[in-house]
């Protein structure tokens, strides 16, 4: 790999890294304020089995499909 693949490869590390940091402070907000495992869109409870399989979700697995045909 050339110098630049190996800057463009840490860069896109570290931008999926702050994605994720970001998610994570999200959760950790929403944890505090007694919203964790409840959606940001309708309020409904997400579900233990989705939770447990997605921790950071923050939409019930019916929204987050709506949300992606939508994108």
């Amino acid at each position: 790999a050339t110098a630049e693949q190996d800057i463009t490869l840490n860069l896109r590390m570290s931008e999926r890294d702050n994605n994720l940091l970001k998610k994570i402070n999200a959760a950790l907000e929403r944890i505090e304020d007694g919203t964790f495992g409840y959606s940001i869109v309708s309020g409904e409870e997400i579900g233990l089995s989705r939770m447990l399989a997605r921790p950071l979700a923050t939409m019930t697995i019916e929204e987050q499909e709506e949300y992606e045909k939508r994108e």
